[in-house]
């Protein structure tokens, strides 16, 4: 009985106000319910209310849009009354998309969306794993734009450092923000293999009968004239363009197999030589 008679002189009423409008008299409502106007100190121009108890010293209130903002938004804060003094508005908003037919939050699985499939705007965020099978989606512009994701790094909120980009188009960036290929890489690759499918064949023609191999003289007045090898690009022209590696190598191995020629061919003429001499 002691802690019953306690408790009800702890609590507090819970009445109807019709209104408040004057500034700061959010501060001071307590133990009821009432239309709150923004100028009162309230976030939103809505219902509002206020209630706990320990003499309205420790009291939670509560302010909900009626409309003017969307009527979507929901606002609550608490008065500390350790040193008498209310802690900030804290919002809860609802876009309306929330266990809608774009999204939903239940037990299988989590889907985020804004927009559809048929707009060109928007971002779904899919998970939904049962039975080893299901999906891991990330989308953003559903339909058509380029759009894409990032992944930043920052140490304060407000300075970011990209590290990863992938546009809606495809392509990845890892170390810049505007990848032009399928995957643009900017700095250093470590791997411990390279698997290239070649574009063009691999020059075993080279060793075809009939395959049409350049003097050395030739060779020479090209070298002279160029100052690099005949069909690899310049440095000049790697500066700027880069090098395609598949197509580098095969012109490297070709250049290799022509060189093997020019080898067999000195080696016969050699042996000729020897034969004369001998003779």
């Amino acid at each position: 009985m002691l802690l019953l008679a306690a408790s009800c002189a702890d609590g507090q009423s819970f009445n109807p106000t019709p209104s408040i409008r004057t500034a700061g008299t959010a501060n001071g409502f307590t133990g009821g319910y009432t239309f709150a106007h923004a100028t009162s100190g309230s976030p939103y121009n809505g219902a509002f209310m206020s209630f706990g108890g320990l003499g309205n010293a420790y009291d939670c209130q509560i302010s909900a849009d009626y409309g003017v903002n969307g009527g979507n938004h929901i606002a609550f804060r608490t008065l500390n009354g350790d040193i008498a003094a209310w802690n900030s508005w804290n919002e809860i908003w609802h876009s309306g998309n929330l266990n809608n037919i774009h999204s939903n939050l239940e037990g299988s699985g989590l889907h985020i969306a804004a927009g559809g499939a048929g707009t060109a705007q928007g971002a779904y965020l899919g998970w939904n794993r049962s039975g080893f099978t299901g999906e891991v989606n990330l989308v953003s512009n559903i339909g058509q734009g380029v759009g894409g994701f990032t992944f930043d790094n920052t140490n304060d909120g407000v300075s970011f450092t990209r590290l990863v980009t992938i546009l809606g188009n495809g392509k990845v960036g890892i170390g810049t923000q505007n990848p032009d290929q399928i995957l643009t890489v900017q700095g250093m690759v470590h791997a411990t293999g390279v698997l290239v499918d070649q574009s063009v064949p691999t020059p075993d023609y080279v060793f075809d009968k009939d395959y049409d191999l350049a003097t050395l003289k030739d060779v020479k007045t090209y070298i002279d004239q160029n100052h690099h090898l005949p069909e690899i690009p310049s440095a000049a022209q790697v500066a700027k363009e880069g090098i395609n590696l598949g197509e580098m190598n095969a012109k490297l191995l070709k250049k290799i197999e022509e060189l093997t020629l020019y080898f067999i061919e000195k080696d016969e003429k050699l042996k000729e030589l020897e034969l004369q001499l001998q003779g």
